[in-house]
């Protein structure tokens, strides 16, 4: 089974986050009680999500048990985890080392909890070496995939966007980028609240991966409206004639971003002056363009004295 390879697009975008430094605050020359909080959350997220030991790194990852993997293959798997620097001790670390196996086709892997050596390298640093158990299991293929439910494409349609074969290694990275690939088919068409549940049928007998993807296709989502904040000058006006122009056609996210970052506009900046919002009773998504001719801000100059 799949847990977690669950896709989900919301079809409200907003570029602009506020969470960056205003300008007057850029030109202090001290923390202000903002930075101090900006901090803090960063931090805390750090810690929440990876928990890093301060002053702890690690030093060496090894795996036993009874492998088909290569000697190359785990020594690469070492590498990309020991990038992420986490307590080994933590389940993320687990889940990570299994998915790694996952991706070469052992997709019934058993990662056991590492056993965690610490080592005082000097007075201020200590590092760990770190042994994970891994029992392989079999190594799975790919035989088909079957779709539940959905209308829109056809399964002639949807089978190429999933990049594998029969007899492909079942690779679950290549799962996650053809789930990938179906959003954006969806997102082209306007149904911008598409999700793709994966499951899996496994054959033991042959080691062969059925992968099954129940479609919620979601309704269709198109251009309800173009609100203009300011006052354009006339190639920025071509931003918003071609946003008009769309108005009752299906909403596209990855064209419209597209066409945003492609305008190279001196004061218009997609991440700032571009925003939509998703209108669900209607099935309407509203574009705000915001177009600002305001100098850029200076820091004033420090006093003589």
């Amino acid at each position: 089974m799949f847990a977690g390879l669950l896709l989900l697009l919301s079809g409200s975008h907003l570029y602009g986050q506020a969470t960056q430094p205003s300008d007057f605050e850029k030109c202090l020359g001290y923390p202000t009680l903002a930075d101090e909080i900006r901090q803090e959350i960063g931090e805390s997220q750090e810690k929440t999500t990876a928990e890093y030991d301060d002053g702890v790194r690690i030093s060496s990852i090894r795996f036993d048990g009874a492998f088909h993997a290569s000697a190359k293959q785990k020594r690469a798997i070492a590498a990309e985890l020991m990038k992420h620097q986490a307590d080994p001790k933590l389940q993320e670390f687990t889940e990570r080392a299994r998915d790694a196996w996952q991706r070469l086709g052992y997709f019934k892997a058993l990662v056991q909890e590492p056993k965690v050596v610490y080592v005082r390298e000097n007075p201020d640093e200590v590092s760990m070496s770190a042994t994970i158990h891994v029992d392989e299991g079999p190594r799975y293929t790919f035989k088909t995939v079957e779709w539940r439910h959905g209308s829109v494409f056809s399964p002639d349609e949807l089978t190429p966007l999933i990049p594998l074969r029969r007899g492909d290694i079942f690779n679950t990275e290549r799962v996650r980028e053809g789930l990938n690939a179906l959003r954006q088919a969806y997102g082209e068409k306007g149904y911008i609240n598409f999700t793709a549940v994966p499951d899996t049928i496994l054959d033991d007998s042959s080691h062969e991966v059925t992968l099954v993807l129940d479609l919620d296709e979601g309704k269709q989502f198109r251009v309800g409206s173009v609100k203009v904040i300011g006052s354009p000058n006339a190639d920025e006006q071509k931003i918003v004639d071609e946003a008009r122009a769309s108005i009752g056609l299906p909403y596209t996210p990855t064209l419209w971003e597209r066409a945003l970052q492609d305008t190279h506009l001196r004061h218009f900046r997609p991440e700032r002056d571009a925003e939509t919002k998703e209108n669900n009773q209607d099935s309407t998504v509203d574009i705000f363009l915001t177009f600002d001719h305001s100098p850029p801000f200076e820091c004033p100059a420090p006093d003589a004295d």
